[in-house]
């Protein structure tokens, strides 16, 4: 009985380079598809640091103008006792006053 054999008359390290450029376009185009995935996420997670920063920003603001408002309010609080104490005083002084007709 006859054995039927193929004859392969391209050398095997030919054959082998073809196989290699194959691979090594696929793995290039996999890393460059893991590049471009992680960019975007690297980019979509700065855009998400730099809404914080701003709000940040903002909130800080508005504390400053919040402790701005708070000081204004103890000075006047301030000034409301001791005119406070001042009529009270006033007060006490009237109605030790005699009355005259």
């Amino acid at each position: 009985m006859l054995q039927k054999k193929d004859i392969n008359l391209i050398p095997h390290d030919v054959v082998m380079k073809g196989n290699a450029r194959k691979r090594i376009l696929l793995w290039s185009g996999i890393i460059f598809l893991v590049l471009v995935v992680l960019s975007g996420f690297s980019l979509m997670e700065k855009k998400k640091i730099g809404t914080v920063e701003g709000l940040i920003a903002d909130l800080t603001l508005r504390k400053a103008e919040l402790e701005q408002k708070i000081s204004r309010l103890k000075i006047l609080n301030d000034k409301r006792d001791r005119l406070a104490k001042k009529e009270s005083g006033i007060n006490a002084l009237l109605d030790k006053r005699p009355l005259t007709i």
